[in-house]
């Protein structure tokens, strides 16, 4: 029945004095369940564990910036061949931000930022499954007993990474190793990186996108002695939550008809 039938008896929607109200409330009840749809009340749901872990997005984009501070770069001094060789010069980022940095903040040449671009969550399966070999490993200090984690979707997302450099050849440095970082070993292009701590170590896959490198030459930063460059990166996790796991009390019944006894035998 529609909330404006119930209007036109006098009964505002949902009212407990309504005859008609709990009978359909229980049909729709029964047929959401029917469907495997949980049924909440406000204030109600699954039975979340409090933790301080960040979300999924969060995790790739300090993961990555991790990645980018172990990073050391070369530069190819080529001089004249009547001159005697210069040695390599050999750096690393100053700094790495795992997110865009604020407009005021004065940029420590060479340095890098993190964000994802777009995010988008895949679903995992019809419904939340646990993880194999979490139940409680998450317990107290970090839980209360009997925590697991549960998959519920998987986050694929394109990662750009904004590069600043105060020479043409030290961004031809830091792109000159993008390959290599990313792809490291045959037969992979894609590299499998250690988890942030605060969102349960799950590992970070990440790989280049396609036409993933692009150099900014804009007038206005190169004649501040600023080159800048932008690489894209896929980077893939397991989106879960910590939540009280079920315990089953498992045990059995048998029970035998009398033409399966043998002869004599009493039943109890």
């Amino acid at each position: 029945m529609s909330d404006a039938a119930e209007l036109a008896d006098g009964q505002p929607p949902g009212s407990p004095s309504s005859s008609r109200q709990p009978a359909q409330l229980t049909r729709r009840r029964g047929e959401a369940q029917a469907m495997g749809t949980p049924i909440l009340s406000p204030g109600g749901g699954v039975h979340l564990v409090p933790t301080d872990a960040i979300d999924p997005e969060k995790a790739c984009s300090m993961v990555l910036a991790s990645y980018l501070r172990s990073l050391v770069f070369f530069v190819n001094n080529r001089a004249p061949l009547s001159s005697p060789p210069l040695p390599s010069v050999e750096f690393r980022f100053e700094q790495v931000f795992d997110e865009w940095p604020e407009a005021d903040r004065e940029l420590p040449y060479p340095c890098a930022s993190v964000h994802a671009a777009d995010p988008a969550y895949e679903r995992h399966s019809l419904a939340p499954t646990p993880v194999e070999g979490t139940f409680g490993l998450y317990d107290a200090p970090v839980a209360m007993q009997g925590s697991v984690l549960w998959k519920t979707a998987e986050l694929s997302a394109s990662f750009q990474i904004d590069i600043w450099t105060r020479s043409v050849s030290k961004r031809e440095a830091v792109l000159a190793r993008m390959q290599s970082a990313f792809a490291p070993e045959e037969g992979t292009a894609r590299v499998m990186l250690t988890g942030a701590p605060n969102y349960w170590n799950l590992p970070v896959r990440a790989s280049l996108e396609e036409d993933a490198i692009r150099r900014i030459d804009e007038p206005e930063p190169v004649y501040s002695h600023e080159r800048r460059a932008i690489v894209r990166v896929r980077a893939e996790v397991d989106v879960v939550d910590l939540r009280c796991a079920t315990l089953l009390d498992i045990g059995y019944r048998l029970t035998l008809g009398p033409d399966e006894l043998d002869a004599g035998e009493e039943t109890e």
